[in-house]
């Protein structure tokens, strides 16, 4: 019979939340066109985009766009909008996919409330 301990959850918890947080934004270019949603040198276009939502709470200090994508193995790509026009972004954005909103991740929620 094993035994679990119960503080190892809450480390490895804390230390997925350490690396995620750590991690660079994954995009240094972003580009919106007619076409699509340019990530860096990757075109997502409108038709492989389920959704989109602007997450914009400057109380919280939170400016970012998340792209809900048509594929199991990648469902959503989260954009930090850094000094970006949040309003400009979503009138450009809902006249080619639909705005639903999008819940913010665990491991985000977490590193935000941590400063990280």
């Amino acid at each position: 019979k094993s035994v679990i301990c119960e503080p190892a959850p809450k480390i490895l918890l804390g230390l997925l939340v350490l690396i995620h947080a750590k991690k660079a934004p994954p995009y240094g270019t972003v580009t919106l066109s007619a076409l699509g949603v340019n990530l860096d040198k990757k075109l997502y276009r409108y038709k492989e985009l389920a959704s989109f939502w602007v997450d914009f709470r400057p109380e919280d200090d939170v400016n970012t766009l998340s792209l809900q994508v048509k594929k199991w193995y990648l469902p959503y790509l989260r954009v930090p909008l850094a000094g970006q026009n949040p309003v400009q972004i979503r009138s450009l954005l809902i006249q080619f996919i639909p705005e639903v909103e999008h819940e913010e991740n665990l491991a985000d929620a977490i590193a935000r409330r941590l400063g990280l």
